[in-house]
């Protein structure tokens, strides 16, 4: 197994085998933590980090090394990604799908890969010396 693919891949995979085995879980119930829309936080942060994930892992491939094709194909991953997981969650006894936790998944994914988008901008306007 080469160094790159454990660094950057695997992670990637790993997690969204995680997150396809607990959406297996027959009757899972996170924790109650008595905050607000807690199952929607994260939603949201579950999908942040699999967004993130995924453009580092797909940002290593060299189809993606031009960096205008990298952003929408991993927006178009993880959303399709999201959108499966709440469809499977329909199929497992004692579990439901909520078009809001797709919409938590969707903002999360959005989130974290327009702020990465833009600090790597900033970072490139600060490297040119604008």
């Amino acid at each position: 197994m080469s160094n790159n693919f454990v660094r950057y891949h695997l992670p990637f995979y790993l997690f969204a085998a995680l997150i396809l085995s607990i959406s297996s879980l027959p009757q899972f119930k996170p924790p109650d933590m008595e905050i607000v829309f807690a199952d929607k936080i994260a939603h949201f942060f579950e999908y942040g980090i699999f967004a993130f994930l995924a453009l580092r892992s797909l940002g290593q491939l060299s189809a993606f090394k031009n960096r205008k094709k990298l952003y929408p194909w991993v927006l178009v991953i993880s959303v399709v990604f999201a959108a499966l997981d709440e469809w499977h969650q329909a199929y497992i006894p004692g579990r439901f799908s909520d078009i809001y936790d797709f919409i938590a998944d969707t903002i999360g994914i959005v989130v974290v890969l327009l702020s990465i988008y833009i600090q790597s901008k900033r970072k490139a306007t600060m490297k040119s010396g604008y």
